[in-house]
């Protein structure tokens, strides 16, 4: 059974005594020096790579120990949510400054923890969609700008309907392939653009 520790700080703080404030308090529960990551974060992405290497090769029955959740992820959501999988994978979870680990007390925080995260993450989900909704309905067209005119878009489709091929309207268009697939699977399905049909 594996047991690794886990020490994090953020550049922007510079702490390092934090950090080893931190790898001391995993050492007190045993965990051995060498199997006690330490890592100082340039932003979030990286602190993301630095836990997902530290949980590599976990499996069920090993144990994950930190000293915050802060030291996880400054995204809450992020860090619960990856809590939540090592959970589900079997895998023991210790953060000792927030009292999480494999008691039953320990395990109530944690589910609390989860589902707030999970609350949260539903509502800024349904603030988004209605946001988005509001936005269509006053004519905001939402995405990437296409690249293409709907003219040239209509154009494509009937070369396509004549014979050329996916490779030579590439080429002429300077556009993907898949790109081309997309039209012609939009104008094929009865997709209805701004501009009448060309004659």
């Amino acid at each position: 059974m594996t047991v690794k520790g886990f020490a994090q700080v953020k550049s922007c703080f510079g702490d390092r005594a934090d950090l080893e404030h931190q790898a001391d308090l995993i050492a007190a529960r045993g965990v051995p020096p060498r199997e006690i990551q330490r890592a100082i974060s340039e932003g979030r992405l990286e602190e993301q790579i630095n836990l997902l290497a530290v949980l590599e090769g976990l499996t069920a029955e090993d144990t994950f120990i930190a000293a915050r959740l802060s030291g996880i992820s400054r995204s809450c959501a992020w860090g619960l949510r990856m809590l939540r999988e090592m959970h589900c994978q079997g895998i023991n979870i210790v953060i000792l400054e927030q009292g999480i680990d494999d008691t039953p007390l320990g395990l109530e925080r944690l589910g609390t923890l989860l589902a707030v995260a999970e609350w949260e993450y539903a509502d800024k989900s349904d603030l988004v969609k209605t946001g988005q909704a509001q936005a269509r309905e006053q004519g905001v067209v939402l995405g990437r700008p296409r690249k293409l005119d709907e003219k040239t878009r209509r154009y494509i489709f009937d070369m396509l309907q004549a014979g050329h091929s996916k490779s030579s309207l590439e080429k002429s268009f300077g556009v993907p392939r898949r790109s081309i697939g997309r039209i012609e699977r939009e104008f094929a399905n009865g997709y209805q653009g701004q501009l009448p049909f060309l004659p």
